[in-house]
């Protein structure tokens, strides 16, 4: 899965259960293949 996919995944999961700990994840997710190098 490349990070695009993967991005808009999570985005996904933290549009629709923001409240969850899954939207959590994402979040983390989202900012960390934010900082690696590509």
């Amino acid at each position: 899965m490349n990070d695009q996919i993967a991005n808009s995944y999570f985005s996904r999961v933290i549009s629709e259960y923001p409240d969850t700990g899954a939207a959590e994840l994402a979040k983390k997710s989202i900012e960390a293949s934010n900082q690696k190098p590509n």
